[in-house]
Protein backbone atom coordinates (compact mmCIF):
# COMPACT_ATOMS: atom_id res chain seq x y z
CA UNK A 1 0.00 0.00 0.00
CA UNK A 2 2.81 2.05 -0.41
CA UNK A 3 2.00 5.99 -1.71
CA UNK A 4 -1.75 4.88 -1.92
CA UNK A 5 -3.90 6.80 0.96
CA UNK A 6 -5.87 3.84 3.16
CA UNK A 7 -9.95 3.89 3.06
CA UNK A 8 -10.20 2.62 6.42
CA UNK A 9 -7.19 1.27 9.09
CA UNK A 10 -7.82 -1.39 11.51
CA UNK A 11 -5.22 -1.47 14.86
CA UNK A 12 -5.40 -4.90 16.54
CA UNK A 13 -3.71 -4.97 20.14
CA UNK A 14 -2.90 -8.48 20.73
CA UNK A 15 -1.74 -9.92 24.32
CA UNK A 16 -2.50 -13.27 26.23
CA UNK A 17 -5.06 -11.06 28.58
CA UNK A 18 -7.35 -9.55 25.66
CA UNK A 19 -7.67 -9.04 22.17
CA UNK A 20 -8.86 -5.27 21.07
CA UNK A 21 -9.36 -4.01 17.56
CA UNK A 22 -10.01 -0.28 16.71
CA UNK A 23 -11.29 0.46 13.38
CA UNK A 24 -11.47 3.67 11.81
CA UNK A 25 -12.43 5.31 8.50
CA UNK A 26 -10.51 7.89 6.73
CA UNK A 27 -12.86 10.77 5.20
CA UNK A 28 -11.09 13.70 3.11
CA UNK A 29 -8.40 12.94 5.59
CA UNK A 30 -9.88 13.18 8.77
CA UNK A 31 -10.23 9.94 10.93
CA UNK A 32 -13.75 8.88 11.75
CA UNK A 33 -14.29 5.92 14.53
CA UNK A 34 -16.09 2.51 12.87
CA UNK A 35 -16.20 0.53 15.49
CA UNK A 36 -14.44 -1.27 18.41
CA UNK A 37 -14.19 -4.77 19.50
CA UNK A 38 -12.92 -6.77 22.62
CA UNK A 39 -12.99 -10.59 22.61
CA UNK A 40 -10.78 -13.41 24.28
CA UNK A 41 -7.64 -14.50 22.50
CA UNK A 42 -9.08 -17.99 22.70
CA UNK A 43 -12.24 -17.72 21.25
CA UNK A 44 -12.74 -18.79 17.78
CA UNK A 45 -13.09 -15.59 15.77
CA UNK A 46 -16.66 -15.15 14.71
CA UNK A 47 -17.33 -14.75 10.53
CA UNK A 48 -18.67 -11.50 11.20
CA UNK A 49 -15.64 -10.09 12.78
CA UNK A 50 -13.51 -11.54 10.38
CA UNK A 51 -14.72 -9.59 7.80
CA UNK A 52 -12.80 -6.44 9.89
CA UNK A 53 -9.63 -8.18 9.20
CA UNK A 54 -10.17 -9.94 5.80
CA UNK A 55 -9.32 -7.87 2.53
CA UNK A 56 -11.69 -8.37 -0.31
CA UNK A 57 -11.92 -7.13 -4.03
CA UNK A 58 -13.07 -3.05 -2.16
CA UNK A 59 -9.49 -2.83 -1.22
CA UNK A 60 -8.21 -2.06 -5.33
CA UNK A 61 -10.29 0.83 -5.13
CA UNK A 62 -10.74 1.47 -1.07
CA UNK A 63 -7.22 0.23 0.41
CA UNK A 64 -8.34 -0.61 4.07
CA UNK A 65 -4.39 -1.25 5.91
CA UNK A 66 -4.21 -3.70 8.62
CA UNK A 67 -1.73 -3.04 11.79
CA UNK A 68 -0.69 -5.18 14.54
CA UNK A 69 1.05 -4.23 18.04
CA UNK A 70 4.11 -6.52 18.34
CA UNK A 71 4.28 -7.12 22.32
CA UNK A 72 7.30 -5.12 23.27
CA UNK A 73 8.58 -7.95 25.68
CA UNK A 74 11.65 -9.04 22.95
CA UNK A 75 11.75 -5.70 21.74
CA UNK A 76 14.77 -3.77 21.90
CA UNK A 77 15.29 0.36 21.39
CA UNK A 78 18.57 1.80 20.54
CA UNK A 79 18.64 5.81 20.03
CA UNK A 80 21.11 7.34 17.34
CA UNK A 81 22.30 10.90 16.44
CA UNK A 82 22.73 10.81 12.80
CA UNK A 83 22.95 13.78 10.04
CA UNK A 84 19.83 14.87 8.45
CA UNK A 85 19.49 12.89 5.47
CA UNK A 86 16.89 11.38 3.02
CA UNK A 87 15.15 8.22 4.99
CA UNK A 88 16.50 5.81 2.75
CA UNK A 89 20.32 7.13 3.13
CA UNK A 90 19.30 6.88 6.88
CA UNK A 91 18.60 2.94 6.15
CA UNK A 92 21.79 2.44 4.37
CA UNK A 93 23.88 4.30 7.18
CA UNK A 94 21.90 2.35 10.00
CA UNK A 95 23.20 -0.66 8.03
CA UNK A 96 26.45 -0.60 8.88
CA UNK A 97 26.01 -0.14 12.19
CA UNK A 98 23.47 -2.50 13.17
CA UNK A 99 26.14 -4.86 14.41
CA UNK A 100 27.52 -2.81 16.61
CA UNK A 101 23.70 -1.67 17.93
CA UNK A 102 21.89 -5.42 17.89
CA UNK A 103 22.09 -7.37 20.63
CA UNK A 104 21.74 -10.88 18.28
CA UNK A 105 23.57 -11.52 15.02
CA UNK A 106 21.95 -9.38 12.36
CA UNK A 107 20.83 -12.69 10.25
CA UNK A 108 18.18 -13.24 13.08
CA UNK A 109 16.37 -9.76 13.84
CA UNK A 110 13.85 -7.51 12.48
CA UNK A 111 14.99 -3.70 12.57
CA UNK A 112 13.14 -0.73 11.71
CA UNK A 113 13.31 2.80 12.15
CA UNK A 114 11.14 5.81 13.72
CA UNK A 115 13.15 9.41 13.19
CA UNK A 116 12.29 12.04 15.06
CA UNK A 117 13.64 15.84 15.01
CA UNK A 118 16.53 16.77 16.46
CA UNK A 119 17.36 20.17 18.18
CA UNK A 120 20.29 20.81 16.18
CA UNK A 121 18.93 21.49 12.41
CA UNK A 122 21.88 19.62 10.46
CA UNK A 123 20.92 15.85 12.74
CA UNK A 124 17.66 13.80 13.24
CA UNK A 125 17.01 11.21 15.86
CA UNK A 126 16.84 7.87 15.05
CA UNK A 127 15.24 5.14 17.14
CA UNK A 128 16.19 1.71 15.91
CA UNK A 129 13.80 -1.16 16.97
CA UNK A 130 14.95 -4.75 17.16
CA UNK A 131 13.43 -8.16 17.60
CA UNK A 132 14.28 -11.58 16.89
CA UNK A 133 12.64 -13.07 13.78
CA UNK A 134 11.76 -16.21 15.41
CA UNK A 135 9.67 -13.87 17.71
CA UNK A 136 8.11 -12.05 14.74
CA UNK A 137 7.17 -15.08 12.60
CA UNK A 138 5.52 -16.65 16.55
CA UNK A 139 3.76 -13.56 16.47
CA UNK A 140 2.51 -13.47 13.01
CA UNK A 141 1.49 -17.38 12.98
CA UNK A 142 -0.73 -16.69 15.92
CA UNK A 143 -2.45 -13.75 13.88
CA UNK A 144 -2.96 -16.21 11.04
CA UNK A 145 -4.82 -18.19 13.25
CA UNK A 146 -6.97 -15.11 14.54
CA UNK A 147 -7.68 -14.46 10.42
CA UNK A 148 -5.36 -11.23 10.60
CA UNK A 149 -3.16 -10.73 7.98
CA UNK A 150 -1.32 -7.42 9.07
CA UNK A 151 0.04 -4.64 7.22
CA UNK A 152 2.18 -3.27 9.47
CA UNK A 153 3.71 -4.26 12.97
CA UNK A 154 4.29 -1.56 15.44
CA UNK A 155 5.59 -1.22 19.23
CA UNK A 156 2.73 1.05 20.99
CA UNK A 157 5.36 1.96 23.41
CA UNK A 158 6.89 3.75 20.35
CA UNK A 159 3.46 5.62 19.45
CA UNK A 160 3.09 6.57 23.44
CA UNK A 161 6.58 8.30 22.77
CA UNK A 162 5.45 9.64 19.76
CA UNK A 163 2.71 11.23 20.23
CA UNK A 164 3.58 13.39 23.02
CA UNK A 165 6.18 15.46 20.65
CA UNK A 166 9.19 17.26 22.12
CA UNK A 167 9.33 16.93 26.04
CA UNK A 168 11.19 18.83 28.38
CA UNK A 169 14.45 18.04 29.89
CA UNK A 170 14.38 15.33 31.99
CA UNK A 171 13.43 11.14 32.67
CA UNK A 172 9.83 10.90 31.49
CA UNK A 173 8.89 7.24 32.78
CA UNK A 174 6.01 5.52 31.26
CA UNK A 175 5.06 2.38 34.01
CA UNK A 176 2.48 -0.24 32.11
CA UNK A 177 -0.27 -1.19 32.94
CA UNK A 178 -2.62 -4.26 32.25
CA UNK A 179 -0.82 -6.99 30.11
CA UNK A 180 2.28 -4.76 30.20
CA UNK A 181 2.35 -4.11 33.98
CA UNK A 182 5.76 -5.68 33.78
CA UNK A 183 7.30 -3.48 30.75
CA UNK A 184 8.13 0.30 32.11
CA UNK A 185 9.56 2.36 29.03
CA UNK A 186 12.02 5.88 29.78
CA UNK A 187 12.70 8.36 27.75
CA UNK A 188 15.00 11.00 28.37
CA UNK A 189 15.16 13.93 27.00
CA UNK A 190 17.71 16.41 26.98
CA UNK A 191 18.86 19.66 25.27
CA UNK A 192 15.34 19.32 23.13
CA UNK A 193 16.20 16.17 22.03
CA UNK A 194 15.77 12.67 22.66
CA UNK A 195 18.99 11.29 23.90
CA UNK A 196 18.08 7.75 25.74
CA UNK A 197 15.27 5.51 25.35
CA UNK A 198 14.89 1.96 27.46
CA UNK A 199 12.38 -0.69 27.40
CA UNK A 200 12.48 -2.02 31.30
CA UNK A 201 11.46 -5.55 31.83
CA UNK A 202 10.44 -5.30 35.80
CA UNK A 203 10.63 -8.22 37.82
CA UNK A 204 7.31 -10.58 37.46
CA UNK A 205 4.98 -11.53 40.44
CA UNK A 206 5.67 -15.18 41.97
CA UNK A 207 3.64 -17.34 43.92
CA UNK A 208 4.91 -16.16 47.43
CA UNK A 209 5.36 -12.44 47.01
CA UNK A 210 2.94 -10.27 47.95
CA UNK A 211 1.46 -6.88 46.51
CA UNK A 212 3.59 -4.73 49.02
CA UNK A 213 7.41 -6.98 47.90
CA UNK A 214 6.18 -7.15 44.75
CA UNK A 215 6.38 -3.23 44.59
CA UNK A 216 9.01 -2.46 46.55
CA UNK A 217 11.14 -4.86 43.87
CA UNK A 218 10.02 -2.84 41.24
CA UNK A 219 10.62 0.38 42.49
CA UNK A 220 14.34 -1.11 43.27
CA UNK A 221 14.87 -2.48 39.80
CA UNK A 222 13.63 0.40 37.85
CA UNK A 223 15.94 2.74 40.17
CA UNK A 224 19.39 0.34 39.24
CA UNK A 225 18.39 0.79 35.78
CA UNK A 226 17.57 4.32 35.81
CA UNK A 227 20.61 5.06 37.98
CA UNK A 228 22.64 3.22 35.47
CA UNK A 229 21.47 5.37 32.90
CA UNK A 230 22.00 8.07 34.66
CA UNK A 231 25.58 7.71 35.30
CA UNK A 232 26.01 6.43 31.09
CA UNK A 233 24.55 9.59 30.12
CA UNK A 234 26.85 11.67 32.54
CA UNK A 235 29.98 10.05 30.74
CA UNK A 236 28.42 10.74 27.54
CA UNK A 237 28.08 14.36 28.28
CA UNK A 238 24.34 14.57 27.47
CA UNK A 239 23.43 14.28 30.68
CA UNK A 240 23.20 17.06 33.66
CA UNK A 241 22.54 16.68 36.76
CA UNK A 242 20.14 16.94 38.97
CA UNK A 243 17.34 15.02 36.49
CA UNK A 244 13.74 16.39 36.84
CA UNK A 245 11.59 13.27 37.17
CA UNK A 246 8.43 12.79 34.92
CA UNK A 247 5.49 10.16 35.32
CA UNK A 248 3.25 9.78 32.64
CA UNK A 249 0.44 7.50 33.70
CA UNK A 250 -3.24 7.44 35.23
CA UNK A 251 -5.42 6.09 37.86
CA UNK A 252 -4.11 3.27 39.93
CA UNK A 253 -1.07 3.28 37.95
CA UNK A 254 -0.02 6.80 38.63
CA UNK A 255 -0.94 6.46 42.29
CA UNK A 256 1.04 3.82 42.61
CA UNK A 257 4.82 4.62 41.07
CA UNK A 258 4.22 8.81 42.11
CA UNK A 259 5.56 8.09 46.23
CA UNK A 260 8.23 5.62 45.08
CA UNK A 261 9.71 7.76 42.71
CA UNK A 262 9.67 10.56 44.80
CA UNK A 263 11.02 8.31 47.74
CA UNK A 264 14.61 7.57 45.81
CA UNK A 265 14.38 10.91 43.55
CA UNK A 266 14.18 12.84 46.81
CA UNK A 267 12.29 15.68 44.85
CA UNK A 268 8.71 15.99 43.36
CA UNK A 269 7.67 14.64 40.70
CA UNK A 270 5.29 15.76 37.56
CA UNK A 271 2.75 13.78 36.45
CA UNK A 272 0.76 13.79 33.38
CA UNK A 273 -2.29 11.96 32.15
CA UNK A 274 -0.73 8.59 30.07
CA UNK A 275 -2.66 8.41 26.54
CA UNK A 276 -5.24 5.18 26.65
CA UNK A 277 -5.05 2.40 24.21
CA UNK A 278 -7.41 3.71 21.89
CA UNK A 279 -5.76 7.23 22.02
CA UNK A 280 -2.47 4.95 20.67
CA UNK A 281 -4.87 3.30 17.83
CA UNK A 282 -6.13 6.13 16.89
CA UNK A 283 -2.55 8.24 16.36
CA UNK A 284 -1.52 5.44 14.72
CA UNK A 285 -4.23 5.52 12.21
CA UNK A 286 -3.80 9.43 11.85
CA UNK A 287 -0.06 8.28 10.82
CA UNK A 288 -1.00 6.02 8.53
CA UNK A 289 -3.94 8.48 7.09
CA UNK A 290 -1.12 10.93 6.46
CA UNK A 291 1.17 8.93 4.87
CA UNK A 292 3.82 9.52 7.38
CA UNK A 293 7.05 6.95 7.40
CA UNK A 294 7.01 5.15 10.36
CA UNK A 295 8.71 1.70 11.38
CA UNK A 296 7.52 -1.28 10.31
CA UNK A 297 8.59 -4.88 11.39
CA UNK A 298 6.88 -7.03 9.59
CA UNK A 299 9.54 -8.94 7.41
CA UNK A 300 9.43 -8.19 3.34
CA UNK A 301 8.93 -11.96 2.53
CA UNK A 302 5.79 -12.26 4.83
CA UNK A 303 4.18 -9.00 3.50
CA UNK A 304 4.38 -10.54 -0.43
CA UNK A 305 3.29 -13.38 0.94
CA UNK A 306 0.27 -11.63 2.09
CA UNK A 307 0.04 -9.55 -1.05
CA UNK A 308 0.00 -12.96 -3.34
CA UNK A 309 -2.27 -14.56 -1.26
CA UNK A 310 -4.24 -11.11 -0.99
CA UNK A 311 -3.87 -11.59 -5.05
CA UNK A 312 -4.95 -15.49 -5.23
CA UNK A 313 -8.04 -15.30 -2.92
CA UNK A 314 -8.97 -12.58 -5.75
CA UNK A 315 -8.51 -14.56 -8.64
CA UNK A 316 -10.36 -17.60 -6.62
CA UNK A 317 -13.34 -15.58 -5.89
CA UNK A 318 -13.52 -14.18 -9.17
CA UNK A 319 -13.29 -17.61 -10.87
CA UNK A 320 -15.75 -18.98 -8.93
CA UNK A 321 -18.18 -16.22 -9.35
CA UNK A 322 -17.26 -16.95 -13.27
CA UNK A 323 -17.99 -20.41 -12.81
CA UNK A 324 -21.23 -19.85 -10.26
CA UNK A 325 -22.66 -17.54 -12.77
CA UNK A 326 -22.04 -20.39 -15.70
CA UNK A 327 -23.84 -22.30 -13.58
CA UNK A 328 -26.95 -20.30 -12.85
CA UNK A 329 -26.64 -19.61 -16.70
CA UNK A 330 -26.81 -23.62 -16.95
CA UNK A 331 -29.52 -24.02 -14.36
CA UNK A 332 -31.79 -21.04 -15.95
CA UNK A 333 -31.49 -22.23 -19.72
CA UNK A 334 -31.83 -25.90 -18.62
CA UNK A 335 -35.50 -24.56 -16.60
CA UNK A 336 -36.21 -22.83 -19.46
CA UNK A 337 -36.08 -26.10 -21.93
CA UNK A 338 -37.89 -28.02 -19.52
CA UNK A 339 -40.93 -25.35 -19.59
CA UNK A 340 -40.68 -24.99 -23.85
CA UNK A 341 -40.35 -28.86 -23.71
CA UNK A 342 -43.49 -29.05 -21.74
CA UNK A 343 -45.65 -26.09 -23.83
CA UNK A 344 -44.03 -27.78 -26.99
CA UNK A 345 -45.95 -31.41 -25.49
CA UNK A 346 -49.25 -29.55 -24.80
CA UNK A 347 -49.47 -28.14 -27.98
CA UNK A 348 -48.83 -31.15 -29.65
CA UNK A 349 -51.16 -33.01 -27.37
CA UNK A 350 -53.72 -30.02 -28.49
CA UNK A 351 -52.78 -30.56 -32.17
CA UNK A 352 -53.55 -34.16 -32.03
CA UNK A 353 -57.07 -34.30 -30.11
CA UNK A 354 -57.96 -31.41 -32.82
CA UNK A 355 -56.90 -33.47 -36.05
CA UNK A 356 -59.84 -35.50 -35.94
CA UNK A 357 -62.09 -32.73 -35.28
CA UNK A 358 -60.11 -30.27 -38.48
CA UNK A 359 -60.19 -33.47 -40.81
CA UNK A 360 -63.89 -33.96 -39.68
CA UNK A 361 -64.69 -30.30 -40.55
CA UNK A 362 -63.04 -30.33 -43.92
CA UNK A 363 -65.06 -33.04 -44.48
CA UNK A 364 -68.00 -31.40 -43.63
CA UNK A 365 -67.22 -28.52 -45.56
CA UNK A 366 -66.31 -30.31 -48.84
CA UNK A 367 -69.91 -31.98 -48.31
CA UNK A 368 -71.17 -28.26 -47.50
CA UNK A 369 -69.33 -26.90 -50.83
CA UNK A 370 -70.65 -30.32 -53.07
CA UNK A 371 -74.11 -29.88 -51.91
CA UNK A 372 -74.76 -26.05 -52.55
CA UNK A 373 -73.11 -26.65 -55.95
CA UNK A 374 -75.94 -29.66 -56.63
CA UNK A 375 -78.06 -27.10 -55.50
CA UNK A 376 -76.53 -24.15 -57.74
CA UNK A 377 -76.98 -26.81 -60.85
CA UNK A 378 -80.30 -27.73 -60.26
CA UNK A 379 -81.55 -24.17 -60.22
CA UNK A 380 -79.26 -23.28 -62.94
CA UNK A 381 -80.52 -26.68 -65.11
CA UNK A 382 -84.59 -25.25 -63.97
CA UNK A 383 -83.45 -21.79 -65.52
CA UNK A 384 -81.93 -22.51 -68.43
CA UNK A 385 -85.23 -25.00 -69.35
CA UNK A 386 -87.12 -22.33 -68.66
CA UNK A 387 -85.18 -19.50 -70.09
CA UNK A 388 -85.00 -22.44 -73.38
CA UNK A 389 -88.70 -22.71 -73.41
CA UNK A 390 -89.92 -19.63 -73.39
CA UNK A 391 -87.52 -18.04 -76.08
CA UNK A 392 -88.18 -21.15 -78.68
CA UNK A 393 -90.11 -20.38 -81.40
CA UNK A 394 -93.74 -22.16 -81.99
CA UNK A 395 -92.98 -24.16 -85.27
CA UNK A 396 -89.14 -25.28 -84.07
CA UNK A 397 -88.34 -27.90 -82.86
CA UNK A 398 -86.28 -28.72 -79.65
CA UNK A 399 -84.52 -32.44 -80.03
CA UNK A 400 -81.68 -32.45 -77.90
CA UNK A 401 -80.76 -30.37 -74.75
CA UNK A 402 -77.62 -30.94 -72.88
CA UNK A 403 -76.16 -29.66 -69.39
CA UNK A 404 -72.60 -30.35 -69.14
CA UNK A 405 -70.80 -30.13 -65.67
CA UNK A 406 -73.25 -27.03 -64.76
CA UNK A 407 -71.52 -24.71 -66.78
CA UNK A 408 -72.11 -25.36 -70.63
CA UNK A 409 -75.88 -25.71 -72.37
CA UNK A 410 -75.78 -27.58 -75.87
CA UNK A 411 -79.43 -26.91 -77.63
CA UNK A 412 -80.23 -28.92 -80.94
CA UNK A 413 -83.09 -28.43 -82.68
CA UNK A 414 -85.41 -28.23 -86.17
CA UNK A 415 -86.74 -25.84 -87.63
CA UNK A 416 -88.93 -25.00 -90.88
CA UNK A 417 -87.11 -24.48 -94.33
CA UNK A 418 -85.85 -20.80 -94.81
CA UNK A 419 -86.42 -20.28 -90.86
CA UNK A 420 -82.64 -19.25 -90.35
CA UNK A 421 -83.01 -15.47 -89.36
CA UNK A 422 -85.68 -17.22 -86.99
CA UNK A 423 -82.95 -19.45 -85.41
CA UNK A 424 -80.42 -16.42 -85.38
CA UNK A 425 -83.46 -14.52 -83.23
CA UNK A 426 -83.80 -17.46 -80.79
CA UNK A 427 -79.63 -17.80 -80.61
CA UNK A 428 -79.98 -13.62 -79.50
CA UNK A 429 -83.35 -14.27 -77.71
CA UNK A 430 -80.97 -16.54 -75.06
CA UNK A 431 -77.92 -14.00 -75.22
CA UNK A 432 -79.99 -11.23 -73.73
CA UNK A 433 -82.05 -13.76 -70.86
CA UNK A 434 -81.71 -13.12 -67.69
CA UNK A 435 -82.68 -14.24 -64.41
CA UNK A 436 -83.05 -12.32 -61.18
CA UNK A 437 -81.31 -9.24 -63.38
CA UNK A 438 -78.31 -11.01 -64.23
CA UNK A 439 -77.72 -12.59 -67.55
CA UNK A 440 -77.93 -16.19 -67.49
CA UNK A 441 -75.13 -16.65 -69.93
CA UNK A 442 -71.74 -15.12 -70.31
CA UNK A 443 -71.60 -16.35 -74.02
CA UNK A 444 -73.65 -17.69 -76.61
CA UNK A 445 -72.25 -19.11 -79.53
CA UNK A 446 -73.27 -18.23 -82.70
CA UNK A 447 -75.86 -20.69 -84.43
CA UNK A 448 -74.98 -23.20 -86.96
CA UNK A 449 -77.95 -24.11 -89.22
CA UNK A 450 -77.95 -27.13 -91.82
CA UNK A 451 -80.57 -28.23 -94.65
CA UNK A 452 -79.64 -31.91 -94.78
CA UNK A 453 -80.00 -33.62 -98.14
CA UNK A 454 -83.43 -35.87 -97.94
CA UNK A 455 -84.82 -34.18 -95.08
CA UNK A 456 -87.37 -31.04 -95.15
CA UNK A 457 -86.71 -29.53 -91.97
CA UNK A 458 -83.88 -26.94 -90.91
CA UNK A 459 -81.19 -28.26 -88.86
CA UNK A 460 -79.89 -25.98 -85.94
CA UNK A 461 -77.57 -25.99 -83.14
CA UNK A 462 -75.01 -23.98 -80.81
CA UNK A 463 -73.78 -23.97 -77.21
CA UNK A 464 -74.66 -21.61 -74.58
CA UNK A 465 -71.85 -21.02 -71.93
CA UNK A 466 -73.41 -20.52 -67.97
CA UNK A 467 -72.56 -17.13 -66.31
CA UNK A 468 -71.30 -18.93 -62.97
CA UNK A 469 -68.22 -18.21 -61.44
CA UNK A 470 -64.82 -20.31 -61.55
CA UNK A 471 -65.28 -21.13 -58.01
CA UNK A 472 -68.73 -23.08 -59.09
CA UNK A 473 -70.96 -20.44 -56.99
CA UNK A 474 -73.87 -19.49 -58.09
CA UNK A 475 -75.56 -17.45 -61.12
Amino acid sequence: MKNKRPHSCTVLDSNPAMRQVWQFQVEKGELKPARELTFPPGDTVDPKIGQVFQKDWTDLYQPKLNIAWLPASQVFLRVVQLPLVERHELLSMLEFQLERLSPMPVAQIIWSVEVLPSAEASMQTAVICIVAREVVEQFLGTLQGQRYHPDRLEIPQINQILSDGARADGAWIYPGSGPDAELCTAAWWFGGTLQELQLIRLPAPTGTSTVAELADARAQFLEEQLMQTAWAGELEGWLTMPVKWHLVAAGESAAQWEPLLAQWAGESVEVLPALPREGLARFSARRSARLEPVSNLLPADFAARYHQQFIDRLWMRGLGAVVGIYLLGVAIYMIALQVFSFRHDQVQTQVAGLANTYTNVLQLKERVEILQEQLNLKYAALDCWKVTAEALPAEFNLTWLMFTRGRMLELHGTAPPGQEAAVTDFNEALRRATVNGQLLFKDVAPPISLNRPGSPNLTWNFQCFLNIADEGGGI
